[in-house]
Parts: structure tokens; C-alpha cells; sequence
């Protein structure tokens, strides 16, 4: 089964369409005329067919474009997903960012122990302005939210003495978002955000 994907570009006209030809290549199509002629622009960074998530946005010059791709494994409760750039019109691409939930090979310092397994509740989650974030009473580390851009919004510390924070949403745009837990600077769990406005 074939799936598509079909992205606005940076100027007048210009679209992008992302199509999986088999299971195991996805290429990029680009448009300047609203659809009236094709052309390939190369492949995906990521395969299509697997994706949950696979969203394109035109960056700030001619050319450039932003390529979140996801994926969800329900067999082991983990999320991925990888920040894509590219400035030459999708020809080629550069990784800008990965993350994963949970974060299962995390060790200490001293490569010794491994992370206490780590889970972080959202509520509501959509939400239309303000979450409460729970976390494990043995918590300290920062909470970081991206957009989906990979550039980070909010930072905050947590520590031991509280295990519920809040944060207002209010001056954001609707959207996804990623609420993501580092501890000793390495990512232990993400998780989006749906903003409804």
C-alpha cells in the first residue's frame, strides 16, 4: 500500500510531495507550478511507509526544509523520532536532532548502572492551554519542550522536593509539540504534546 504525504513550500505554488514506492524507498517530489508538472528531488531521508509521523515545513530562505519523521513501536512502548534540514529543495539532507522514549541503554557515569526505568504523565493531553507534568518522586534533571522544528521553547529544572509541574501553553500556536526528560544530559523519555486552540 502506497502512502503519500503533501507539503506547502516556500513560495507561491511550490509543493512537496513525499511518496513511498516500496517498502524499502520513499522519494521526494517538488512542484513550482500548483501541481502541473513534477519533478524528482531525491529521497527520503526516512522511509515513508513505516512512519507515524512525517511532517514537512518551508524554513525562512528558497530552499530550505524541515523533515520530522516518527516512528511508534507498541511492542516495547517507545517512540522515535528524527529532525531532518536541507537548503538545496530536498535534494539532500542533514540530521538535526533524534530522541527516543523510553531511553533503554542509559547508564550512569561510570557505565555501571543502568537508569531506574522512567515514565512521565501529560494532562490533558490535548490540551488547549495549560499541562500538568508528573513525574517520580526520585526525579531531578530538566524538562525541555521542542517544537516541531527541534528548537526548544521552555527549559525548567525539576527536583526532588516536587513530582508535579504545570505549564502554560497559551502563547503557542496550536500544533505538536515534544515535552522530553534529561537527566545527566541524555534524554530518559518524550513525550508529545497536542496543542488545540
Amino acid at each position: 500500500m502506497n502512502a503519500c504525504y503533501l507539503f506547502p513550500g516556500y513560495g507561491n505554488g511550490e509543493y512537496y510531495l513525499g511518496n513511498n514506492n516500496d517498502l524499502e524507498t520513499s522519494t521526494i517530489y517538488c512542484t513550482t507550478d500548483t501541481g502541473r508538472t513534477w519533478i524528482e528531488c531525491g529521497p527520503s531521508p526516512e522511509d515513508i511507509y513505516w512512519a507515524d509521523y512525517y511532517e514537512m515545513v518551508a524554513g525562512w530562505t528558497e530552499g530550505e526544509l524541515f523533515l520530522l519523521w516518527g516512528y511508534s513501536d507498541t511492542w516495547v512502548d517507545s517512540t522515535n523520532f528524527s529532525l531532518y534540514y536541507s537548503d538545496d529543495y530536498a535534494q539532500t539532507w542533514e540530521l538535526k536532532n533524534s530522541m527516543a522514549d523510553p531511553y533503554p541503554d542509559a547508564v550512569d557515569d561510570n557505565n555501571s548502572t543502568s537508569l531506574p526505568e522512567f515514565s512521565i504523565q501529560i494532562f490533558p493531553n490535548p490540551t488547549n492551554s495549560m499541562i500538568t507534568i508528573q513525574i517520580p518522586d526520585y526525579s531531578l534533571g530538566n524538562l525541555l519542550l521542542f517544537d516541531n522544528l527541534g528548537r526548544i521553547i521552555l527549559s525548567q529544572s525539576i527536583h526532588k522536593s516536587s513530582i508535579k509541574y504545570s505549564i502554560d501553553l497559551q502563547e503557542l500556536p496550536s500544533g505538536s509539540y515534544w515535552l522530553q526528560y534529561m537527566s545527566r544530559e541524555k534524554p530518559v523519555a518524550t513525550k508529545r504534546i497536542i496543542l488545540l486552540k
